[in-house]
């Protein structure tokens, strides 16, 4: 329990002086508040304990041990939640604020240069406030600290302010938290102090599928990212308004740009940019044609016609500042908000899984190449296209729109840190990268502890005793470790953790989640194998015979062998399906779209999470038994961009053994349109 563990460290020095050590600092206040408030409980507990270790051995024990008896003492008192529990926390609160608690930890995690001991100190004080609600002193006391800090340091060196930005994010978070933080006060003394539910929501952790803006209340652990990266946007006020945001795949890219960033502008948590609340925000993934993606939304917010703008975009991407000026003035206006500098406005977009620019093309029926009726060029209008997708981010970030000249947009892309690369390679994008990217770092054991047991707390739930820990050595397990630094989690673990979570919680004991649960749910190595398994066990023969072809269309190997998730449609799901085999296709989807392994837009499905390709066994086999044949797929439809962007130069023309094995190959692949679907293509091949 947390405030045992508080309770326990503050008081170790007391106990220590009462056994006969000289008395320091907190100490000597500690003992000042035990006398001066006539405390019954913490007293003797504390008499019982130096009689203890003086009769054991007759030497005193280290502050370590004395800490460690005194935390299982008053957790044991605690846990009783009986009229001395109650008293005894009283005693608690009295002393803490007496003796400046919270200041005193801010300020030693300050001489200590320690900066993941601030995010400690919030989670911690957090949850005993959450739980008791006569420790709100101590937040209170942090952010009070905090701001005392900050005004001494106002006016000194560089190394000063950082150190004082950083006491704005901790006031900051303690104002997200409050915010979040509802106590009941009950008259009935064994209940008071005890949290309502906040969360109204089933589940509190969502398992595979991305935290949304309206999730702020069970979104923990990234509080301070998300204070950070709200400041690192508005700094892109001044200049051209873009920020690459990036990270391994399941960093909590998606989670973070949506339940952080733009909860906390939504809430007016822009630094400096209060009125941001009002502004129009757009989010959106790129998809398959993500210039007529970015349409659909910006009509939406502009009035205008969907399918005109899309023309109008491909055609002059510049006028893009334009429409969005006119999407801001339309959406102040339908709100009846006005600002005091309404030309300072702008509208907020958000591209997140950017990296679909790359690993995913237009869907077609057809030929690809314009030459051939009905077709479209994948080597010229698909890119064309997705050019004039870049420039229009370029120039809602770039281009004056504002009386005062300043651009229409504020453009945030969320991308993968392994698709870096491939960003450098666009000019549109070149401002952005220079300016440099906010990086998303592994979560520390804090903010790990909190995302476990936050969101448990907003939906009312109990942790059994153990459970935390229990789950972070398994993290630890997983994490590298380096000398001298907190575990920190591997990549690609924190999908992991919130299946896990979501599975304890599906097999939850009334309002308790339980080691039993945890561990008969799967937990971190097997939670998404064995929900998956589940799923694919529940399917008819009939269903399971089509859901490796639904797993495979709903994934494409790039030429480098590395296998990515991508949505389809339901039309490509359904191709060369007989009608009976439509409905089983959409019946297994539902399924997996059920235990949030699979998601749904519009008229379009696909996998939850890419943790899925290799933390599911069968699938992993699936992809991997025919990966060289699409490698080669992925590669000549690669080459055959090429040799369209550069007027089917035939300096780009396979030759001899290769065009050999690509003409196999091409055969496989028109016998299975719904598994290549952008085939027949025509080969990049010498003529006859």
């Amino acid at each position: 329990m947390v405030l045992a563990g508080l309770s326990a460290a503050a008081l170790a020095p007391v106990a220590l002086a009462a056994a006969g050590v000289t008395l320091v600092g907190a100490a000597e206040v500690g003992v000042g508040a035990l006398a001066g408030l006539g405390t019954n409980i913490l007293s003797e507990m504390i008499v019982r304990g130096v009689d203890r270790w003086r009769g054991a051995t007759g030497d005193l024990p280290s502050v370590e041990e004395v800490e460690r008896e005194l935390a299982a003492g008053i957790e044991k008192v605690l846990e009783r939640g009986d009229e001395q529990a109650v008293q005894l926390r009283e005693e608690i609160a009295a002393v803490l604020a007496r003796a400046g608690a919270a200041e005193a930890a801010l300020t030693q995690a300050l001489e200590l240069g320690e900066q993941r001991l601030y995010a400690y100190l919030i989670t911690a004080f957090a949850e005993v406030e959450q739980d008791f609600a006569e420790f709100a002193f101590l937040l209170t006391g942090l952010e009070d600290a905090a701001v005392d800090i900050q005004r001494t340091l106002r006016h000194q060196d560089a190394e000063h302010r950082r150190l004082s930005a950083q006491m704005t994010i901790i006031r900051d978070e303690v104002t997200a938290i409050r915010a979040q933080t509802r106590p009941r006060r009950g008259k009935n003394t064994a209940n008071a102090g005890k949290a309502s539910p906040r969360w109204i929501g089933e589940c509190p952790y969502p398992g595979l599928v991305t935290f949304n803006e309206d999730d702020s209340e069970i979104f923990h652990g990234r509080g301070a990212a998300s204070a950070k990266l709200t400041a690192t946007l508005a700094e892109r006020l001044d200049g051209p308004g873009m920020l690459v945001v990036t990270g391994p795949s399941g960093a909590g890219k998606s989670s973070l740009l949506r339940a952080g960033l733009l909860h906390r502008v939504a809430r007016g948590l822009m630094p400096g940019v209060p009125e941001a609340a009002h502004w129009p925000r757009l989010v959106m993934t790129p998809t398959a044609d993500p210039l007529t993606e970015l349409a659909v939304h910006l009509a939406a917010i502009a009035g205008l016609d969907a399918a005109e703008l899309a023309d109008t975009l491909a055609t002059d991407p510049d006028c893009a500042p334009l429409v969005m000026r006119q999407a801001v003035i339309r959406h102040l206006s339908e709100h009846g908000r006005s600002v005091q500098q309404p030309e300072r406005a702008r509208l907020v977009v958000v591209v997140d899984q950017f990296e679909e620019i790359f690993t995913l093309r237009a869907n077609t029926t057809g030929p690809l190449y314009p030459d051939q009726p009905g077709g479209t060029a994948t080597g010229g209008d698909g890119d064309e296209r997705r050019e004039a997708f870049m420039s229009v981010l370029h120039a809602a970030a770039h281009t004056p729109a504002g009386p005062d000249g300043s651009p229409a947009g504020l453009v945030v892309l969320g991308v993968r840190g392994d698709f870096w690369d491939r960003c450098a390679a666009y000019p549109q994008l070149q401002d952005a990268l220079e300016a440099g990217p906010f990086t998303i770092r592994p979560m520390e054991e804090p903010q790990l502890r909190q995302a476990i047991t936050g969101p448990a707390r907003a939906a009312g739930l109990h942790l059994e005793g153990g459970l935390a820990e229990l789950i972070l050595d398994e993290l630890r397990a997983h994490g590298p470790m380096v000398a001298g630094t907190a575990p920190q989690i591997e990549e690609g673990v924190l999908p992991l953790l919130a299946q896990a979570m979501r599975a304890a919680w599906e097999k939850r004991e009334g309002d308790r989640l339980t080691r039993h649960g945890y561990d008969d749910g799967g937990g971190i190595a097997h939670a998404v194998q064995i929900s998956a398994e589940a799923v694919y066990a529940g399917l008819t023969s009939a269903q399971r015979g089509l859901a490796r072809q639904v797993m495979q269309r709903m994934t494409v190997v790039l030429p480098d062998g590395q296998c990515v998730r991508r949505p389809v449609t339901r039309d490509e799901l359904h191709a060369s399906l007989a009608p009976e085999q439509v409905l089983q296709v959409d019946a297994l989807v539902e399924a997996f779209i059920q235990r949030r392994l699979m998601v749904s837009g519009e008229g379009t499905a696909g996998l939850a999470h890419d943790v899925l390709l290799t933390a599911w066994p069968r699938l992993r086999t699936w992809l991997a038994e025919d990966q060289a044949d699409r490698i080669m797929h992925s590669q000549v439809l690669q080459d055959a961009d090429k040799w369209g962007l550069h007027g089917r130069d035939p300096s780009f023309l396979y030759r001899g053994s290769r065009l050999e094995d690509a003409q196999s190959a091409a055969e496989r692949w028109r016998a299975d349109p719904g598994r290549y679907p952008h085939w027949p293509h025509p080969m990049p091949s010498t003529p006859s």
